[in-house]
């Protein structure tokens, strides 16, 4: 029992990877273009937090006829990346990282002549590339989520394309400063 706690100690004490991407995408669906966001993440070791500011076109139809709209909002998510959290090597995940995401958000809609507050979440999966080797690149980030909107709008299948500013860090964590 006693080799758990040093267990725990001994990982904390490893060099852990810390990724940050900061940048924008476009979102495209079915019908082509949609949207935009600007989105932040940081992740710890494959496990990360984001933040999204977007706008975008939702879709609702009433009586057969299909009405379009623009959306403003925020959403924060979290990312699991499968390299970050299985590699003890990490020069993989600088070229080629894939993983999941999934988040909640909110923001406001104005459908006609009234705003209207509108709440969606979404899941999906992620593929990161890096574009050239120094602690901090640009690398190219696609998407895919399949969202879930409320107040009678359309679900949909959305795919982000983007350029981030990343920065990977191998830190060791401190239990005592």
């Amino acid at each position: 029992m006693r080799s758990l706690p040093l267990a725990l100690v001994t990982a904390c004490s490893a060099p852990m990877m810390m990724t940050s991407h900061v940048g924008p995408s476009v979102q495209i669906d079915g019908d082509g273009l949609t949207g935009g966001e600007v989105a932040a993440s940081y992740a710890f070791s494959g496990f990360g937090l984001a933040a999204h500011a977007f706008v975008e076109r939702l879709e609702r139809t009433e009586l057969d006829v299909t009405r379009r709209s623009t959306a403003l909002g925020i959403d924060f998510a979290t990312r699991l990346s499968l390299f970050g959290l299985i590699a003890d090597d990490h020069r993989l995940e600088h070229w080629f990282d894939v993983g999941l995401s999934g988040g909640a958000g909110g923001g406001g809609v104005k459908p006609a002549s009234r705003l209207e507050s509108v709440g969606h979440a979404w899941v999906g999966g992620f593929v990161s590339l890096g574009l050239w080797k120094t602690e901090r690149y640009p690398s190219l980030m696609l998407e895919i989520r399949r969202e879930t909107i409320g107040s009678n709008w359309d679900d949909r299948t959305v795919f982000t394309v983007g350029i981030s500013l990343t920065r990977r860090t191998a830190e060791t964590p401190r239990l005592l400063d």
